[in-house]
C-alpha cells in the first residue's frame, strides 16, 4: 500500500513539473491578447482558453491538461517557476480561490481563478488572466462564473455588479452611466397573477435590457425587480437615449393590453460618472434619484440627471418641475378617500405631492410630512407652500424609543403636547418648534421592518381626532405606504 501511494505522488508531482514547464507556452498564447478567460473542468481534465472578440470566441486551447502542446523546459528565474508550479497545483486540486502574478522578462500576467461546483458535485475553475500593469478594470469576462450570476435571471447578482461599477468608475477616463431600472406596478401584477408569473415577467423584462444593451454594458440584478446597468463605449446621452428608448417601449408593447387593465411599464433613471459625479456613491444616489422622479412623472420613461434640470429636485429631495397628474380639484373628506383608492393607488395617475396636498386640505391639516429610509426619502406638504429640508428628513428617527409606544395598528394619536412632555421629552420640543399641537403618527415598514414614519399634523390647535379623523388617515397612511414603498 505505501509503495503505491508513493507512486502516485511521484507521478502527480511528475504531471505537475511537466505543466509547470508548459506554461512558459500558455504565456505565449496570453500575449496575443490583453485578456484571456481560463475555464478548466476537473472531473473531465478539460481546459479551455479563449479570447472573446466582438464578433466571435476565439480559442487558444482546447483539451487535457497533459495534451497541451508540448515544448521543452525553459530556463526560469526560481520565483516564477515556484509561482508557476503553484498555479498548476492550485488548478489540480480545484481550489476555492486564487492568484498569481506570473512573470516573464518582457511581460507579467495577473491571474484570478475561481473553483465553482455544481449540484452533481462537478467542479469547474474559471480564470480571468490580465496582461500588464498591476491596475486597470476589472475584466467582464470574470464575472461568468455561477457565483456572480444571478439565480434565476440572465444577469449578474448584487454583489458583482457593484464590484465591477466601483472598478470601472475608479477611471475617470471613461465616460460611464449607471443606469436604475424597476419595473412599474410589479406589485400588482403579482398579487394579481400569482409569482410564478412575476418570475416569467423579470425573466421578459431580462431579455428585453439584454437585447438592447448588448455589448454596450453589463447588467445585474439589485433586488426584486430592481436592475443595474453599467454602461460602457455610450458616450454621451443622445448615444444612451436610444438604448433606454428601445427598454422602455419593447416592454411596454410587450404586455399591452394583456394584464387585465394593469400597465406593466418600466421607469428608468441614469447619471454619468465622471461627468455629474466623482464616486461610485455619488453616481448611484443621482441615477436612483432620477429614477424615483421618472416615478413622480407618471412613470414609463426614462430620465438622464441633467444639473440645470434636476439639481433642485437632488438638493431638496422632492421635484418642482412637474404638473399633478391629475386635474386639479378639491376633494372632501369622502370624495378624497374614492380618489386615493382609485386615481392614485389603482390606476396610479397622480403624483405624491399632489395626493399630499389633497389629505392636508381635505383634513385641514398643516402639515403632512412622510420620511421613508431614515432620511433617504422624503415628501413634505404644508399649508403654507414650504419646501422639504434637510432638517425635516430628520425630524425623527424610525428606532426612537417613541415609536415603541405605537398601537397594533402602529398608531401614536397625539390630541395635545401635553400626550408627550413628560414621556417624550425631545419629541416635544421638536413639536414645540415647528408648532405642532396635536398630530397623528403612523409608523411605515416595508417586509414587516420599520422603515419610515408618516406625521399629519395641526398647528395652534389642540383637539381631540375623531375615531372618522383616525380611520381615515390610517387608511390614507397604509395607501401610500403600499404606493411608495411597493416602487422602492
Amino acid at each position: 500500500m505505501g509503495n503505491r501511494m508513493l507512486r502516485q505522488t511521484h507521478v502527480e508531482k511528475d504531471r505537475v513539473t511537466q505543466m509547470t514547464y508548459e506554461l512558459e507556452e500558455m504565456i505565449q498564447y496570453l500575449s496575443l491578447a490583453n485578456l484571456i478567460e481560463l475555464r478548466y473542468e476537473i472531473e473531465r481534465d478539460h481546459l479551455e482558453l479563449f479570447r472573446v472578440l466582438p464578433d466571435e470566441k476565439q480559442i487558444l486551447f482546447e483539451g487535457t491538461l497533459s495534451e497541451w502542446p508540448e515544448q521543452a523546459g525553459k530556463e526560469q528565474k526560481s520565483e516564477n517557476g515556484e509561482r508557476a508550479s503553484a498555479l498548476c497545483s492550485d488548478l489540480l486540486a480545484g481550489k476555492a480561490s486564487f492568484q498569481y502574478e506570473i512573470h516573464t522578462d518582457v511581460e507579467t500576467f495577473f491571474v484570478n481563478c475561481r473553483t465553482v461546483s455544481d449540484p452533481s458535485g462537478q467542479r469547474t475553475v474559471y480564470g480571468s488572466v490580465r496582461q500588464g500593469g498591476g491596475s486597470g478594470l476589472q475584466p467582464e469576462l470574470s464575472f461568468r462564473r455561477a457565483s456572480d450570476r444571478d439565480p434565476m435571471l440572465d444577469m449578474l447578482n448584487k454583489k458583482a455588479i457593484i464590484a465591477y461599477a466601483q472598478d470601472r468608475l475608479q477611471h475617470p477616463e471613461l465616460t460611464t452611466y449607471l443606469v436604475m431600472l424597476d419595473l412599474d406596478n410589479f406589485k400588482m401584477v403579482n398579487d394579481t397573477f400569482g409569482h410564478m408569473f412575476g418570475d416569467e415577467v423579470l425573466v421578459t423584462f431580462t431579455e428585453i435590457i439584454n437585447k438592447a444593451i448588448g455589448k454596450h454594458g453589463l447588467v445585474g440584478r439589485m433586488g426584486g425587480d430592481e436592475v443595474l446597468i453599467v454602461t460602457r463605449d455610450i458616450p454621451d446621452k443622445p448615444a444612451l437615449r436610444v438604448y433606454l428608448r428601445e427598454i422602455r417601449t419593447n416592454l411596454e408593447l410587450a404586455y399591452k393590453g394583456k394584464l387585465n387593465g394593469i400597465s406593466l411599464t418600466c421607469s428608468i433613471g441614469a447619471a454619468a460618472y465622471p461627468i455629474h459625479a466623482a464616486t461610485y456613491r455619488e453616481t448611484m444616489e443621482l441615477a436612483d434619484k432620477m429614477l424615483y422622479l421618472a416615478k413622480e412623472k407618471g412613470r414609463n420613461r426614462y430620465l438622464i440627471y441633467t444639473p440645470e434640470l434636476h439639481e433642485d429636485y437632488v438638493k431638496n429631495n422632492q421635484g418642482t418641475d412637474f404638473e399633478p397628474q391629475v386635474p386639479t380639484k378639491q376633494y372632501d373628506a369622502v370624495g378624497l378617500m374614492q380618489y386615493m383608492l382609485t386615481d392614485y393607488l389603482t390606476l396610479q395617475i397622480s403624483s405624491n405631492d399632489y395626493a399630499f396636498e389633497q389629505v392636508g386640505k381635505a383634513f385641514r391639516l398643516n402639515e403632512v410630512l412622510c420620511v421613508y429610509n431614515q432620511g433617504d426619502i422624503g415628501y413634505r406638504w404644508t399649508s403654507e407652500g414650504e419646501k422639504l429640508q434637510e432638517k425635516d428628513m430628520h425630524f425623527l428617527e424610525i428606532f426612537d424609543p417613541f415609536f415603541d409606544a405605537m398601537n397594533a395598528n402602529n398608531l401614536f394619536i397625539m390630541d395635545g403636547l401635553y400626550d408627550v412632555q413628560e414621556r417624550f421629552p425631545k419629541l416635544y420640543e421638536k413639536l414645540t418648534a415647528r408648532k405642532i399641537e396635536s398630530a397623528i403618527f403612523y409608523r411605515l415598514k416595508k417586509n414587516g421592518v420599520p422603515d419610515g414614519y408618516m406625521v399629519f399634523a395641526k398647528r395652534h390647535q389642540r383637539q381631540k381626532w375623531s375615531d372618522y379623523e383616525v380611520m381615515s388617515l390610517a387608511t390614507i397612511a397604509k395607501i401610500f405606504e403600499l404606493s411608495i414603498g411597493a416602487d422602492r
